[in-house]
């Protein structure tokens, strides 16, 4: 299957995914099975996750060892979040990583699966690694207020950085046959005070002929191209939820 691509200004919406042969030369890294999120680090190191565990692997490129295990499951406290996405804060040194916040295959509500969670890019010698800095565990009834969905329905697969701190959430599943957006205004406020709450934005509800969104990647600097349409509009409706 080929990339489906969505632009919308700055950022790209995956509709599908590519398999391994379809790149020319592919490095196999090994250590880590079903990788569903990833980040840059440096030129030299990006970090990769699994939806089965909450330890993270650090690799080095064109190093084809199982690279270096960055253990989140101690300072979250669960073993595996079913983490779907990362998105690191523009040129920034905080990647901040999200799970499905599904319900799992028996109906319940887990909070293990409902985590949204921050880490800093800090230097160790001449090597750089990640750090915890934090998480917040009530994303999900936010979310639900804001797109009045059932909560059997709701699969987050998207996150990318927006105009001043703010990342845009992207939901696997559909409404009413229409990909959905959510913004989300204040991350790194509720990283550092999660007795606070989560502001969501009024979600953007795109036409891509019935699918959902699997991931959303920004590929320009937003806060340098003002006249995009797009930041204006995630300007406006973060100044109407202040």
């Amino acid at each position: 299957m080929r990339f489906q691509v969505w632009s919308l200004g700055g950022l790209l919406v995956l509709l599908g995914a590519a398999q391994a042969s379809e790149f020319p030369n592919p490095i196999h890294y090994k250590g880590l099975c079903e990788a569903s999120a990833a980040t840059y680090i440096d030129n030299d190191h990006f970090v990769v996750t699994s939806d089965e565990t909450n330890i993270l692997r650090l690799y080095t490129r064109n190093d084809k060892s199982v690279g270096v295990p960055l253990d989140f499951e101690h300072p979250s406290g669960f073993d595996k979040s079913d983490i779907e996405a990362a998105a690191r804060d523009g040129e920034g040194e905080i990647v901040y990583w999200i799970s499905s916040h599904s319900l799992n295959s028996s109906g319940e509500d887990k909070d293990k699966r409902k985590i949204f969670f921050a880490t800093k890019v800090v230097a160790v010698g001449k090597a750089a690694t990640l750090q915890w800095e934090g998480d917040f565990l009530r994303l999900r009834d936010a979310i639900l207020g804001v797109i009045g969905d059932k909560k059997s329905e709701l699969n987050i697969e998207g996150l990318a950085t927006a105009p001043d701190g703010a990342l845009l959430i992207g939901l696997r599943d559909t409404i009413d046959d229409k990909a959905v957006v959510i913004p989300f205004t204040n991350p790194a406020e509720v990283i550092s005070h999660p007795e606070r709450s989560a502001v969501l934005g009024e979600p953007f509800r795109l036409d891509l002929g019935g699918l959902g969104i699997r991931s959303v990647e920004r590929v320009a600097d937003l806060r340098r191209r003002k006249d995009s349409a797009f930041a204006k509009n995630v300007q406006k409706h973060r100044n109407q939820t202040r």
